[in-house]
């Protein structure tokens, strides 16, 4: 399907193309475009409502005070507009991944060591990984409810979620498993949303995941350390329990 002049992805490129034309970024373009036309939508909607009252304003009363006290207090959130919050700062996040790794160069600042900046990069990196998992893990939060997990579908979440997991080049194996988390919980139970899935292509996406997964493990299985052998074993038990939520 095509959104706004983009076209969103649905091979298991690896993030290469696998002999497609598809670009395979093209559902963070589709992220950018759907998220300003809601925006836009609701900017509207706040106009149209500001010129149609007429009334003038009426002092709050003490008990609408302490009402909208006790709302700013505890922090009550619209959990539409938190999911599109979400979306965007995702799309924002994920986008360092756009462009392939290249290895790190040795020299770091003036006085520092190699060792001490290879050091100072993982970190990074692992405060960025765990930064757009606790994305995903809110997004899961809120999804558990059939509701809004039928509204991610129409915010084209599913979209994105599939954009991100085929990209295995290039977004770290963590964050994909993070992705398939999220597409279970909105899929488990939910037939509208199963329905979405399937006319996306989820379960050969899926399913070729999990056997290229399964041939890359099967060559590597000499060199792979215990660490990683452990997060392939989770990304495989994830990609088996998306295809059973369908």
């Amino acid at each position: 399907p095509t959104t706004g002049g983009t076209e969103m992805a649905t091979t298991t490129s690896g993030g290469q193309g696998g002999g497609s034309s598809v670009d395979p970024w093209a559902w963070l373009g589709l992220l950018k475009w759907t998220l300003q036309q809601q925006q836009q939508h609701q900017s509207d909607d706040h106009y149209h409502d500001d010129t149609t009252t007429q009334s003038p304003p009426t002092p709050m009363s003490p008990e609408d005070k302490v009402f909208l006290e006790q709302v700013l207090s505890n922090g009550i959130i619209n959990e539409g507009d938190r999911m599109m919050e979400l979306l965007t700062e995702f799309g924002q996040s994920i986008e360092h991944y756009q462009q392939k790794p290249q290895p790190q160069p040795q020299q770091g600042k003036e006085g520092e060591t190699a060792d001490q900046h290879d050091k100072d990069y993982e970190e990074t990196e692992q405060q960025r990984q765990q930064h757009i998992q606790d994305i995903l893990f809110e997004l899961q939060d809120i999804c558990e409810q059939i509701d809004y997990a039928r509204a991610f579908v129409h915010m084209k979440g599913i979209d994105y979620l599939l954009g991100t997991i085929q990209l295995v080049d290039n977004v770290p194996q963590p964050i994909r498993i993070s992705c398939c988390t999220v597409l279970a919980t909105i899929c488990q139970n939910n037939p509208p949303v199963q329905k979405t899935m399937i006319e996306l292509g989820a379960l050969k996406i899926f399913s070729d995941l999990f056997l290229q997964q399964i041939d890359t493990s099967s060559t590597t299985v000499s060199s792979t350390s215990t660490t990683t052998s452990t997060t392939t074993t989770k990304y495989l038990t994830k990609l088996m329990q998306t295809i059973s939520a369908i």
